[in-house]
C-alpha cells in the first residue's frame, strides 16, 4: 500500500472517530443532558418515521438502524414505553411483529432536542460559511454513497 494513502487513511479514521463522537456529545448529550443515547436515537428515529407518514417502526428494524440487538432495544422500548414516550402496536402486515409509535408526549420531549439541533447545525454553517458548508454536504453525501453503494 502507498505509505501516504495509508497515512491520509489513519488521518481520515481518526477525523471520523473524532466527529462522531463529538457529534454525539454535542448534538444529543447537551440538548437533553437527563437522557441517555440510544432511547434519544429510538425517539429519533420514530419520529423521522412519523414525519415521512409511516405508522411506526418495527422493533427489528428499530435495533438494525441502531445497530443493536433486539433484546437490548426491547429494553429501551419498555422504559420508554412506561414513560409514556412511545407505544407499541401490532403490525398489519405481519401479526407477530409490533410497531413502535412516537406518542405525543415522546414528541413533546423531543421538540426542544429537534430546536437545540438545528441551532447547533446553524452556528456550524455560521463557523463553516456557507460555501463550506455546501461543500462538506456534497462530499457527506459521496462518503455516505460510497458505503451505501456497496462499494467495500
Amino acid at each position: 500500500m502507498d505509505p501516504e494513502k495509508s497515512e491520509l487513511a489513519q488521518n481520515l479514521i481518526k477525523v471520523f472517530k473524532q466527529v462522531h463522537k463529538d457529534f454525539q456529545h454535542h448534538l444529543y448529550k447537551s440538548i437533553i443532558p437527563n437522557q441517555k443515547m440510544t432511547p434519544m436515537f429510538v425517539m429519533m428515529r420514530l419520529k423521522k418515521a412519523s414525519c415521512k407518514g409511516t405508522d411506526g417502526v418495527r422493533v427489528s428494524d428499530i435495533a438494525s438502524s441502531i445497530g443493536i440487538t433486539v433484546p437490548a432495544i426491547t429494553q429501551i422500548i419498555t422504559v420508554l414505553e412506561k414513560d409514556g414516550y412511545i407505544r407499541r402496536a401490532m403490525d398489519p402486515e405481519d401479526r407477530r411483529a409490533v410497531r413502535v409509535i412516537l406518542t405525543p408526549a415522546g414528541d413533546a420531549m423531543l421538540e426542544p432536542a429537534i430546536r437545540a439541533l438545528n441551532e447547533i447545525i446553524i452556528s456550524l454553517i455560521d463557523y463553516l460559511g456557507e460555501d463550506e458548508s455546501k461543500t462538506l454536504l456534497k462530499l457527506l453525501d459521496r462518503v455516505e454513497s460510497f458505503f451505501n453503494e456497496g462499494r467495500i
